[in-house]
C-alpha cells in the first residue's frame, strides 16, 4: 500500500493510497481539499 500527500504552500491540498499487484495499480480514497478544488492544477 502507497500513501502520497500533496501539498501546496505547505498545506495539504490532496491525499491517497495506492496498491500496486503486478502491472497494476489500484487506488482509493483519493481525496482534494475544498480549497484546492477547480483550479486547474491537474494539468500542471
Amino acid at each position: 500500500m502507497l500513501r502520497a500527500t500533496v501539498a501546496y504552500d505547505g498545506e495539504v491540498a490532496a491525499y491517497g493510497m495506492a496498491a500496486v499487484v503486478g502491472t497494476d495499480a489500484m487506488f482509493h480514497d483519493v481525496q482534494t481539499e475544498a480549497a484546492h478544488r477547480r483550479h486547474g492544477s491537474g494539468g500542471r
